[in-house]
């Protein structure tokens, strides 16, 4: 009984995990309103996050996977 919970909480968990992906700098450049503005949020991930200096695009492994 314990098992197949623990594997579904572990593949669940997975599933929702945030991917994030640079932009190339001519993309965040096309960006309206400019991407240092936006809020935009997937639960508690904020969509775009910069880090080390470059824009990335956040999201749960299982949108990226189904919906690029």
């Amino acid at each position: 009984m314990f098992v197949p919970l623990l594997i579904a909480t572990a593949l669940g968990t997975w599933a929702v995990w945030p991917v994030c992906i640079a932009l190339p700098d001519e993309e965040v450049a096309r960006f309206n309103p400019p991407i240092a503005q936006r809020e935009d949020q997937v639960w508690h991930v904020r969509t775009f996050q910069q880090r080390e200096g470059l824009w990335h695009h956040c999201k749960p492994r299982i949108a990226r996977a189904f919906f690029f």
